[in-house]
């Protein structure tokens, strides 16, 4: 079998790209998944959960949409 010396730096560099977009999805992932860790930790230190309780993903984004409700109420009492 002879391969043809550019064909296969072609199979090399469409292998790095793989290679590189999978490294970036599964970065991009692992940070979101870091971020949920630090939020889940932060409701778990403020008492809002019983150590019972198990935490979905729509409850993390619902506390973090309180929060921002939260800072934006007491911003508008501060400033009108």
């Amino acid at each position: 079998m002879n391969i043809d010396f550019s064909m296969l730096i072609q199979i090399i560099l469409i292998a790095l790209i793989l290679y590189f977009i999978y490294f970036q999805i599964d970065t991009e992932n692992s940070i979101k998944l870091f971020n949920y860790i630090l939020l889940y930790d932060n409701i778990r230190l403020t008492h809002y959960l019983d150590y019972k309780t198990s935490l979905y993903l729509e409850d993390i984004e619902s506390y973090h949409k309180y929060r921002i409700w939260i800072f934006y109420e007491k911003t508008k009492v501060i400033f009108n």
